[in-house]
């Protein structure tokens, strides 16, 4: 439509110019919608390929809290980090990192300004937990058992932009290194996102 458009009217290059932009644009979120249908499908076959390294839990967050930290700070949100214990285990770096920046994303899309979100890690048994907490407007209860389903957008999330992949991305890196994926909603506000992986 808008190279369409554009070829249909005035033969300004300033036309062309956005025409070409909304074509990047529309082409970059199908490049993602097709590469994340493509990591979710090779997990549930059960063949996609991690790079395992030696890695620390702080080695992840630290990352995470860098490629967000000016994001947060533009929209007047406090992020933090916690470490009720650190711990020691064998990941795909990237992998984790896009897994937890998901969560990340997902905290300060849907928080407001003025409020906090907390990245803490800790152990409950043998597995190693990336927790991502926020005070924002929360997941109400009759689609709680659907937000980790492909596709799927909550309805108070469909007026903002996005493919509705992000937490099955999540699910599914969890799951290639053994793990699991949990949420719960806060007494006072917001919701806490969880990543468990074996250590």
């Amino acid at each position: 439509n808008a190279v369409e458009g554009a070829l249909r009217g005035a033969s300004e290059i300033k036309l062309y110019q956005e025409a070409l932009i909304d074509c990047q644009e529309n082409s970059e979120m199908l490049l993602k919608l097709v590469n994340g249908i493509m990591d979710i499908s090779e997990v549930d076959a059960g063949t996609l390929s991690l790079k395992r390294d030696a890695l620390t839990s702080s080695q992840i967050v630290e990352s995470v809290i860098d490629l967000y930290g000016f994001v947060a700070e533009d929209k007047k949100i406090s992020l933090k980090s916690v470490s009720h214990q650190s711990f020691n285990f064998t990941g795909d770096r990237t992998r984790l990192i896009q897994a937890l920046a998901n969560l990340l994303d997902n905290a300060i899309k849907y928080s407001r300004a003025e409020t906090e979100i907390t990245i803490s890690t800790t152990m409950e048994g043998n597995l190693g937990v990336f927790s991502v907490l926020d005070q924002g407007i929360g997941i109400p209860e009759n689609e709680t058992e659907k937000i980790w389903d492909r596709l799927y957008r909550i309805d108070s999330s469909r007026s903002s932009r996005g493919l509705g992949l992000g937490l099955s991305l999540v699910k599914a890196i969890a799951i290639a290194h053994g793990g699991s994926v949990g949420f719960q909603r806060n007494q006072s506000i917001g919701s806490t996102f969880f990543i468990k992986i074996p250590v």
